[in-house]
């Protein structure tokens, strides 16, 4: 999230808790749909949300697509949210969230090339492929084959097989 260094108009949060200051956005927001649209809106389409008067740093960090706690408690220091108070209580830290912590995991990457392996033991892992159909079959009217290769020792077997089953 980029905080902005001077507020404007535009980029404020506000929320709406007096009902005059909510008559007067509906009907605002009426009226703009109005023009934009070019027909009248029944009012009784249109919902206006309340909110509390103060909201703890654990609500906020949800709804503000989980920022970190100083750039929230920025937002409020530059008055770039308004209509509601932060509370900083419960003792709980933003760190604590689970889906920032599920998202900073890191996968385990794959070894880089030439890296050192611990070697397998020959036949302790031994891998299977099968190819085909073939659009000629083999001598022996096999129009599949498998491989089969011993992953310790690489050895690699090959077998026709008449079909898959």
């Amino acid at each position: 999230m980029r905080v902005m260094e001077k507020p404007i108009p535009e980029a404020k949060v506000t929320y709406l808790d007096e009902p005059e200051e909510g008559k007067k956005a509906r009907e605002e927001l009426l009226s703009m749909m109005e023009e934009a649209y070019g027909h009248e809106w029944q009012q009784q389409t249109l919902m206006v949300a309340a909110k509390p008067k103060s909201v703890d740093l654990n609500t906020m960090h949800r709804k503000m697509a989980h920022a970190s706690s100083s750039r929230i408690k920025e937002l409020f220091k530059k008055k770039m949210v308004t209509g509601v108070e932060l509370v900083e209580g419960n003792g709980v830290e933003v760190s604590t969230c689970t889906s920032c912590v599920e998202g900073k995991n890191k996968k385990i990457p794959h070894p880089k090339h030439g890296a050192k392996v611990e070697p397998y033991e020959a036949m302790e892992i031994v891998t299977a492929d099968v190819c085909g159909p073939m659009k000629v079959p083999s001598r022996h009217g096999s129009k599949y084959f498998v491989t089969f290769t011993d992953i310790g020792t690489r050895n690699t077997w090959v077998s026709e097989i008449k079909d898959k089953t």
